[in-house]
């Protein structure tokens, strides 16, 4: 390995280990309270070298938030290439969303920061935007998906994928994050979330699918 590949894979590690120590903080201690000494110093950095990747707490926590959706991503693509009919990968990935949920709920929530602070992409440092826009390029499996289901007669025609998609992963984000509202309606009218989500699922595929595969 030469003397590039050494400091660009150490430059990797000491990213890596910021943003892991990052995750344990705000995991654990809230974003609010969590305070960048903290973080460098459970990374064993100076803040300096904290400040060199991350330029403010709010940029680490859209890297720690890009990490998440890279671990999602993973498991979409999976699906997306699973070769499975149109309906079964639609449904597959609306459900990976409720998998992804349950074993990650700190990301939700790190999620949930970001856009309860409007936190914008054009203010990020140039690295995080090119991540970014990554991420957001990956949702093109989505839309071939909704070609390949027009194509075979499956997705109606007039449906507009990004729509679709945009509206699905705001209803589900609202009722994945929506514990002691979900709590009190099964408690109140004996609904579980799971009968939600179904039901969820229902509407979506009956707005989308033409009438000869509607469910």
């Amino acid at each position: 390995m030469g003397v590039k590949e050494r400091k660009e894979s150490n430059r990797q590690r000491i990213q890596a280990d910021i943003i892991d120590a990052g995750e344990q903080i705000f995991f654990s201690e809230g974003i609010q309270k969590a305070t960048m000494d903290r973080i460098a110093a459970l990374a064993e950095v100076s803040k300096t070298t904290l400040y060199n990747y991350y330029k403010s707490k709010t940029e680490l926590i859209v890297a720690i938030n890009i990490k998440g959706a890279r671990i999602h991503e993973k498991q979409m693509v999976k699906i997306f290439e699973s070769g499975d009919s149109v309906k079964n990968i639609i449904k597959d990935i609306l459900l990976s969303y409720v998998e992804f949920y349950e074993a990650f709920p700190q990301y939700f929530d790190i999620a949930n920061y970001l856009i309860a602070n409007k936190v914008k992409v054009d203010e990020l440092n140039e690295t995080l935007k090119r991540e970014h826009e990554e991420i957001e390029a990956s949702f093109t499996n989505w839309l071939d998906l909704f070609d390949r289901g027009k194509a075979e007669g499956v997705i109606r025609k007039d449906v507009n994928p990004l729509n679709v998609g945009i509206l699905s992963w705001l209803q589900m984000r609202a009722l994945l994050t929506s514990d002691f509202v979900l709590q009190e309606i099964e408690a109140s009218h004996n609904i579980t979330k799971k009968e939600l989500l179904d039901e969820h699922f229902t509407i979506i595929f009956n707005g989308i699918l033409e009438p000869s595969h509607s469910i």
